[in-house]
């Protein structure tokens, strides 16, 4: 009776864990971060997260949304992804001020000072967006947190 309880434990437990992996392309996968359903928002960041540098021009895209909840997942997922994200994060800097990539270049930032120490080749690029007024205090906080 003891190894059917047990059994039925594992199965109970086990069984959740044990899905398929999502073989779609991030830029299928990065849509989920605009679900409803926590669930699938948390499950799109695991698959990207284990997706790493493949990820990140994907990601790179949902900064640029309307949806905060989702360029802040995008963000967090980049930052986990962590220095493979760096070059891609830095090149996202370079677009033209005051254009509708500001968005996307304030999460850059964000993200870039998530990553902290292992982003100081970014350096340069946030210390020149913080003379946008738009980006300066974001610009501010992320140069903190890569200088440590």
């Amino acid at each position: 009776m003891r190894r059917l309880a047990a059994c039925l434990c594992l199965l109970f437990f086990a069984l959740p864990s044990c899905r398929r992996p999502d073989t779609r392309p991030p830029d299928q996968v990065v849509r989920d971060l605009w679900s409803d359903d926590a669930d699938d928002r948390d499950a799109a960041r695991g698959t990207l997260l284990k997706r790493g540098k493949d990820a990140v021009p994907a990601l790179l895209g949902a900064l640029a949304g309307d949806d905060t909840v989702a360029a802040l997942a995008a963000a967090d997922t980049l930052a986990k992804i962590g220095k493979d994200a760096v070059p891609a994060l830095a090149l996202a800097l370079s677009s033209a001020p005051n254009s509708p990539a500001d968005r996307q270049r304030s999460w850059s930032i964000y993200a870039l000072g998530l990553i902290g120490r292992d982003a100081a080749e970014a350096v340069p690029l946030i210390e020149e967006a913080q003379r946008d007024h738009a980006l300066r205090d974001v610009a501010a906080e992320a140069l903190k947190r890569i200088r440590g």
